[in-house]
């Protein structure tokens, strides 16, 4: 029971970081129903003759690229990677600070590091002051539950370019990427 109720959070929580809801109906020797819910965006068509009004989100096509997520919880790497997946950019995972340094270290493919701030074996902000050390150019953008108001601060000295908080707002987590991509591509024509 144990492991099914660790499931059942994981679900949970998954689909409230996306903003949704998650419920379960039951009735005792008739079985249980599972419902849930999550936002979507629907293409408004006004009419044919002229242009649809899209409240979709801004795809983008990172196909070549290759993202490291530095992310100890299992459910939230599933989470970063489903936002990622339609970009067709390739993620490697990290489940500690000390992977995720090893990774950097061993990759001159890397086009990018989301990292997390509060990780096992080796803490995200020492993670990143020794990727930097050894290769400063590469954009890191700090991932943190923490919700202090000088987080950000703290990530940008420790060595990251940016920052984003948890839950992953997921559109601006894909803009916050895709301009880090946009620099390099304008740096490396």
């Amino acid at each position: 029971t144990v492991s099914w109720a660790r499931d059942v959070y994981k679900r949970q929580h998954i689909v409230s970081l996306m903003g949704g809801d998650i419920w379960v109906e039951s009735t005792i020797n008739d079985g249980s129903s599972f419902f849930f819910t999550i936002p979507y965006v629907e293409e408004v068509t006004i009419d044919e003759h002229t242009h649809s009004l899209k409240t979709q989100p801004d795809q983008y096509d990172w196909e070549g690229r290759v993202i490291l997520v530095a992310e100890d919880v299992h459910s939230n790497f599933e989470l970063i990677n489903a936002i990622i997946a339609e970009t067709k950019a390739e993620v490697v995972w990290a489940q500690d600070g000390e992977e995720a340094v090893k990774l950097c270290m061993e990759s001159d493919q890397l086009d990018l590091v989301l990292m997390d701030i509060q990780m096992p074996k080796l803490n995200g902000y020492d993670a990143v002051a020794i990727i930097k050390g050894k290769k400063p150019d590469i954009p890191i953008i700090a991932q943190t539950a923490y919700s202090m108001p000088n987080d950000n601060i703290k990530c940008i000295e420790a060595g990251c370019n940016d920052y984003i908080s948890k839950p992953i707002n997921s559109s601006l987590l894909l803009k916050k990427i895709d301009s880090f991509l946009q620099k390099a591509n304008v740096s490396n024509p």
